[in-house]
């Protein structure tokens, strides 16, 4: 997996058992997903941190901004439906601005298997009868922010 224009300042990894671990994006060299129920972090001092998705909670990359602006702190929120999914889902979803939208389907793998650039609007249509049975993260981002949503499709 390549950070190259990931916003992201850091890679949080909490395990099921309630231990968090940080990693700074800018000592980490690589992650990589070399089965279906694993990761590794590659450190570049050399270390590797490996990981069962069985005894992980959830990962995510973080941003840690110096500064919040006041529109980042308010969100309309998105709404994902139905959940689970069958053959499509609408995303209900009030950017502040109008604009392009770009939305992202990311396996449990962490790949990206769908992307769409739209037109701002209130409810959105997404066709996902291609997609396997699984669990998935919908990204929705907007010019002024990022929101998200888990889903699981049937």
């Amino acid at each position: 997996m390549s950070f190259a224009g990931l916003q992201a300042q850091n890679l949080y990894v909490k395990e099921t058992n309630g231990v968090q671990n940080t990693f700074a994006l800018t000592n980490v060299r690589k992650l990589t997903f070399p089965s279906e129920d694993s990761m590794y972090v590659y450190k570049y001092d050399e270390s590797i941190t490996k990981y069962l998705f069985i005894s992980v909670s959830y990962f995510d990359f973080v941003n840690n901004p110096t500064e919040i602006t006041q529109s980042a702190i308010q969100s309309n929120g998105l709404q994902l439906f139905p959940n689970p999914v069958n053959d499509e889902f609408q995303i209900s979803y009030q950017p502040d601005q109008t604009g392009i939208l770009s939305v992202q389907i990311i396996n449990e793998q962490g790949k990206v298997v769908m992307q769409q650039r739209l037109c701002g609007r209130d409810l959105i249509t997404i066709n996902a009868s291609q997609l396997l049975k699984g669990i998935y993260v919908c990204i929705v981002q907007s010019d002024d922010r990022i929101e998200k949503a888990k889903f699981i499709k049937n």
